[in-house]
C-alpha cells in the first residue's frame, strides 16, 4: 500500500474517532434491546394488554362456579289479605271447612332479605363462552410474543441505522480530507503551470460535493441518534460495530423448506390469526347454544316481615322460605335475535377462515423473501470485499499514474471517490445482512435474546 492509500486509511480512522460519542463504555445490541424494554410505550402497552388477557382464564373458570347473591329491602306498605273457604280447627272451638281469614295493614313497615346460591349443572352457552375466553387468553400471549419480536427488530433497526450513519459520516469525513488534499495539489500544479485550469475546477467541484455529502451525513447521524434515544429513553452511547475479521458464513440461511415450515408453525402473527379464527367459531357456538335448555341447582333462604296497625289491632305477618332444588329453563322465542346473531357470527367465522389462509400465504412469502435476502447477503458481502480490493488497487495505480504524468488529478479523484463509495456499500451490505437474519428469525417466530447475542459476537467497540 503506497503513501496515498495509507493516508486514506489514517484519515478514515481519525474520522471514526471524531464522530464517535465521548462515552467510555460501548453498548451492544442486547443493551439497546433491554433499554427499549424499559422505555418503549408500544411495548409497555403490549405488556399491559397481556396482563389483561391473562385475567380471561379466571373469567373462564368463573363461568363454571356457583353464583351467590344476597338481597334485602325495607320500607312502608299497605296490605289487605282475605282468605275464604279455609279449614279451621282449634281446641274448644270445633272445626270448620268454610273459615274466613282476613289481615289488613295500613302504612305498616316491611323488611325482607334473601340468600340465593345457583350452580350451573348444564349450560351450553357458558361452556362455549368459557372456551372462547381461554382462547382469548392464548391470543393475548401470542400478541405479546409478536410485540417482543417487533421490539427486537425496532431496536436492531435503530442500532444498525445509527452505527451505519456514524460510519458513513466517518468515511465521508475522511473523503473530505482526502479531497481537500487533492484540491491543494491541483492548485499548486496549476499555479506552477503543470496542469490546466480544468483540473483545479474539477478538484474544487469534487471537494464541494463531498462537503455537501458530509453535511447530509451529519444530519442523518443526528436524526438516528434522536430515534435511538426515543426508543431506549437515553442518549445514544458509543455503539459496537462490525469487526473487520467478522465471518458471515455463520449466518448461512440453510434450506428454504425448513424456514417456511417453521414459519407456518410458529409465526406469532399467524398464530394470532388462527386463534382469532377459533374464537370466531366459538362465537357461532355461543349463539347456537342460546336455544339449548339450561339446568341449575338452586338453593334459597328468604325471610319477609310485615308489621302495622289494622282495624283488628296490631298485625304481624312473617314468612320464611327454605328451598333446594333444580331449575330447568327452556328458551322459546326472543323475536329472532338469536338466529340473526348466529347468522352474523357464522359469516364472520367464514371471513376469519379466509383471512387465515391469506395471512399464511403472506407469511410464507415473507419467509421466502427474508431467506433470499440472507442467502444472497453473504454472496454480496464477498463481492463487496472483492470490489473494495479492486478499488484500492485502482487507487494505487492511478496515484502512480499521476506521479509519472500518465493520469490526471481528476482520474485520481474519481478513483478515490470509487474507493470510498465501495467502503460505504460494503458496510451497508454487512449491516443489512445482520438485519435480514433477524427478520428471518422473526418470520419463523424464533427471534429472541439468543439471536441478538449471536450477532453481538460479530461486533466490537470501535
Amino acid at each position: 500500500m503506497n503513501a496515498a492509500v495509507r493516508a486514506v486509511s489514517l484519515l478514515a480512522g481519525l474520522a471514526m474517532v471524531a464522530v464517535a460519542p465521548a462515552v467510555h463504555a460501548a453498548a451492544d445490541l442486547v443493551d439497546a434491546w433491554l433499554a427499549a424494554q424499559q422505555h418503549d410505550a408500544v411495548y409497555q402497552a403490549a405488556r399491559a394488554q397481556l396482563e389483561a388477557g391473562q385475567t380471561r382464564q379466571r373469567q373462564a373458570r368463573a363461568l363454571g362456579l356457583p353464583e351467590v347473591s344476597v338481597n334485602g329491602s325495607a320500607g312502608y306498605m299497605t296490605n289487605d289479605r282475605n282468605t275464604t273457604g279455609a279449614q279451621f280447627s282449634a281446641p274448644g272451638f270445633g272445626a270448620s271447612n268454610d273459615a274466613t281469614f282476613r289481615t289488613s295493614i295500613d302504612g305498616g313497615q316491611t323488611t325482607a332479605w334473601g340468600l340465593t346460591l345457583q350452580q350451573p349443572l348444564y349450560n351450553a352457552q357458558r361452556q362455549a363462552s368459557a372456551q372462547q375466553l381461554e382462547r382469548q387468553s392464548q391470543l393475548a400471549q401470542a400478541e405479546f410474543r409478536a410485540a417482543q419480536q417487533d421490539l427486537i427488530l425496532r431496536a436492531a433497526q435503530a442500532y444498525f441505522g445509527l452505527v451505519l450513519a456514524e460510519e458513513t459520516l466517518a468515511t465521508l469525513t475522511a473523503q473530505k480530507a482526502a479531497a481537500g488534499h487533492a484540491l491543494d495539489v491541483a492548485r499548486e500544479k496549476f499555479d506552477a503551470g503543470a496542469t490546466p485550469v480544468t483540473d483545479r475546477e474539477e478538484a474544487q467541484a469534487r471537494f464541494d460535493d463531498v462537503v455537501n455529502q458530509v453535511i447530509l451525513a451529519d444530519n442523518e447521524v443526528q436524526t438516528r441518534r434522536a430515534l435511538y434515544g426515543d426508543l431506549t429513553g437515553s442518549p445514544a452511547p458509543r455503539l459496537k460495530r462490525i469487526v473487520r475479521s467478522a465471518q458471515f458464513e455463520r449466518y448461512a440461511a440453510g434450506p428454504l423448506a425448513a424456514w417456511t415450515e417453521r414459519a407456518a408453525q410458529h409465526n406469532p402473527l399467524l398464530a394470532m390469526q388462527e386463534l382469532g379464527q377459533e374464537i370466531a367459531r366459538d362465537e357461532v357456538q355461543k349463539f347456537r347454544a342460546l336455544v339449548s335448555p339450561t339446568l341449575d341447582l338452586v338453593a334459597r333462604i328468604a325471610d319477609d316481615r310485615m308489621q302495622g296497625a289494622s282495624g283488628f289491632g296490631t298485625t304481624h305477618i312473617t314468612s320464611s322460605t327454605r328451598t333446594v332444588g333444580v331449575q330447568l329453563t327452556i328458551p322459546l322465542y326472543n323475536g329472532g335475535m338469536r338466529s340473526a346473531k348466529r347468522d352474523e357470527a357464522s359469516a364472520l367465522a367464514v371471513k376469519a377462515q379466509f383471512d387465515t389462509r391469506a395471512l399464511r400465504e403472506q407469511v410464507l412469502r415473507q419467509a421466502q423473501a427474508a431467506w433470499l435476502a440472507v442467502s444472497t447477503g453473504g454472496v454480496r458481502v464477498h463481492a463487496g470485499e472483492q470490489a473494495l480490493k479492486s478499488a484500492q488497487s485502482r487507487l494505487d495505480a492511478t496515484e502512480t499514474g499521476v506521479e509519472v504524468g500518465a493520469r490526471t488529478m481528476l482520474d485520481f479523484m474519481n478513483a478515490q471517490n470509487d474507493f470510498y463509495q465501495m467502503q460505504r456499500n460494503l458496510l451497508q451490505t454487512k449491516y443489512q445482512l445482520l438485519l435480514d437474519r433477524l427478520r428471518l428469525s422473526a418470520v419463523a417466530g424464533e427471534l429472541g435474546e439468543a439471536e441478538l447475542r449471536e450477532i453481538d459476537g460479530t461486533l466490537a467497540a470501535p
